[in-house]
């Protein structure tokens, strides 16, 4: 399998978006690729990818916080709740938004992502990060992702993030 830092999330979407077999298939509106039947594995070497063996594809999902306070920590967090089974991989932020925000626990159910007590840096999320993946955790159907924040900036600002993930079978 290749090494998951050969090869970043936003590249393999590119590529995986190049795909015209792919593209030209109907895609389902509700439960983004039919709870993984709708992309067949022969159009998706996940190896490619980094991916772990199960996996079919990807999915993103965002979290959204408006108008969070000076200095607040907003209780529940900003939250997705999947409909499909996947492995959260990467945390992706503007640095507008990594500059406000420090991320104080991002959660998967009760498993905490970080690993750590403390608060961390949102810098950590920037595009250009080196290779900030989650990997060891698998977030089940109607599973809730939860990550807090605290809002470190002098003014009310708006915390926005989206969360790549290998969608499994």
């Amino acid at each position: 399998m290749a090494d998951s830092c050969t090869m970043n999330t936003l590249e393999a979407i590119r590529m995986m978006n190049r795909n015209t077999a792919y593209n030209n298939q109907a895609q389902p509106a509700v439960g983004g690729f039919n709870g993984a039947q709708g992309y067949p594995q022969s159009l998706f070497d996940g190896q490619d990818y980094g991916c772990p063996d199960d996996c079919v594809g990807n999915h993103m999902y965002g979290f959204i916080l408006s108008n969070v306070a000076a200095g607040a920590t907003p209780a529940g967090g900003a939250t997705a709740v999947p409909q499909v089974r996947n492995q959260p991989r990467r945390l992706f932020l503007t640095e507008t938004v990594a500059d406000n925000f420090l991320i104080n626990n991002i959660e998967v159910g009760i498993v905490n992502l970080l690993g750590t007590a403390g608060s961390i840096s949102a810098a950590v999320f920037i595009p250009n990060a080196i290779c900030p993946d989650f990997k060891r955790v698998t977030c089940d159907v109607a599973q809730t992702i939860t990550i807090l924040v605290t809002n470190q900036s002098g003014a009310a600002a708006t915390f926005a993030a989206t969360m790549s993930a290998y969608l499994l079978r």
